[in-house]
């Protein structure tokens, strides 16, 4: 846990996720991010009509599917 330690020293030391209501005209949609808190850099986001699981894990495959440097 972050234990409320929100600087990173490096990049990709520690990410944070979270998922938002995004309101439009004809109702809502629900948006999962996540932050990459070395400069607050989006890494992916994702926008679906359900808040779900799959909404969160198929924004986690997309960012850790790319090239990831484990480095």
């Amino acid at each position: 846990m972050l234990a409320r330690r929100f600087e990173a020293s490096r990049p990709n030391q520690k990410l944070v996720t979270d998922v938002s209501y995004v309101y439009y005209k004809n109702g809502r949609m629900f948006l999962s991010v996540i932050k990459d808190l070395y400069d607050n850099s989006i890494l992916a986001y994702q926008l679906s009509d359900f808040n779900d699981n799959r909404l969160v894990f198929d924004n986690l495959d997309l960012l850790f599917n790319e090239t990831w440097d484990t480095t």
